[in-house]
Order: C-alpha cells, then structure tokens, then sequence
C-alpha cells in the first residue's frame, strides 16, 4: 500500500502516476494528432476523390489508422497521459486546404499530403524506437513502422500511376 501511495498522488479530479520523459510525451501527443489527421482525410477521401484507387486508400487509412489511434490512447491512459481530442491549429489548417478541393486536384493534394505525412512519420516512429525513454512507448513506435512503410508504398505506387 505504501508503494501504490508513494507512485500515485490524487487529485480531485484526475489521477496522475509518475511522469513520463517530455520527449515521450511530446511524441505521444503528435501521433495521437497526426493520427487524427490522418483518419479525417481518409474519410475527406473517400468523399472528394475523382479516383475509385484513392477513395479505395482513404478507405484504408482512416480504417487502419482508427486501430491504432485506439491503441495510442490506450497507451496513453495507462500512462496517465491526457491527449488532445481534437486537430491543433496547423493540423486544421493542412485538414481545412485538403476540405477546399476536390476531383482531380484534391486527388493530387491528398497523395502529396499522404506521402509527405508518412514519410515524416516515418522518421519520427524510428527515432522514438531508438531514442525514446519509456519502453512502453519505444515498442509501441517501434511496432508501427511497418505499416507506415507499407502505406507509403502504396502512396507512391498510386502516385506513379497518376
């Protein structure tokens, strides 16, 4: 009992446990953002897009990345963590100019945002997985850099054949 009482402190409307290093919380808070960027314009896709093979991808993203935004803040609350619930201010911006467009164009923009997301998630995964303090956190980052590799294949691929 004493140990339980000496890792948690309460507070009258939230428990907090012990901290976690700033840089894993830091990460934590931009891929629970990121992730809900991604699934609002998988969804925008599947709406917008003139083509059948990128409402098909938008599909698979918000589909995929719902998963593992679910797994995030699941992490996060065993972590003791809050999360932001809605998209930050540049986020809405980047969700705000991809909403203006549609057809052929949104089509455009939505690949170069897909392959510019992933290819910065990308490196963003792998230097938490090797950086990272709270080991929690670096497998969880870890885990996910294959399927950010394979959506940015499948980005390129569509990409190519545009």
């Amino acid at each position: 009992m004493a140990m339980a009482t000496a890792m948690l402190s309460f507070t009258p409307d939230k428990i907090t446990g012990p901290a976690i290093p700033n840089a894993d919380a830091n990460f934590i808070t931009k891929a629970v953002e990121d992730g809900m960027l991604e699934i609002k314009l998988g969804k925008l896709a599947q709406n917008r897009a003139a083509s059948q093979s990128i409402k098909d991808f938008g599909k698979m993203i918000a589909d995929e990345h719902s998963v593992v935004s679910k797994e995030l803040w699941s992490l996060a609350k065993r972590k003791r963590m809050e999360t932001p619930m809605t998209l930050g201010s540049i986020k809405q911006v980047q969700y705000d100019s991809l909403a203006a467009a549609s057809g052929e164009k949104f089509d455009q923009l939505f690949l170069k945002a897909m392959l510019s997301s992933h290819e910065e998630a990308i490196t963003f995964f792998e230097n938490e997985s090797t950086t990272g303090k709270d080991q929690d956190i670096k497998k969880w980052a870890n885990s996910q850099i294959p399927s950010l590799k394979s959506h940015l294949e499948l980005a390129r691929t569509i990409f190519e054949k545009k």
